[in-house]
């Protein structure tokens, strides 16, 4: 399906993070990925899933990292289809 979700804390300023990581996404994985939904959130969340899954969460990492989200939410992409 390759629908991925950004949730945010909202009072803590991480909209400008999520969207520098939906851009770097949408731009990384252009055609793999059918949906990207912000979800606005609290208590200094920052999670990234795909379908579902979680491929990060700032709990429990210690960096925050682009090119390591983007490289994890590839990794659980399926493949694009070819159309004949």
């Amino acid at each position: 399906m390759n629908e991925v979700e950004i949730e945010y804390c909202e009072p803590c300023g991480l909209l400008p993070a999520a969207e520098k990581t939906g851009h770097a996404l949408l731009t990384t994985h252009a055609g793999r990925i059918h949906g990207l939904r912000f979800t606005p959130g609290h208590g200094g969340v920052f999670r990234v899933d795909v379908d579902g899954e979680t491929v990060f969460d700032k709990a429990s990492e210690e960096d925050f990292d682009v090119d390591v989200i983007v490289a994890r939410v590839g990794a659980r992409l399926t493949p694009p289809t070819i159309q004949l």
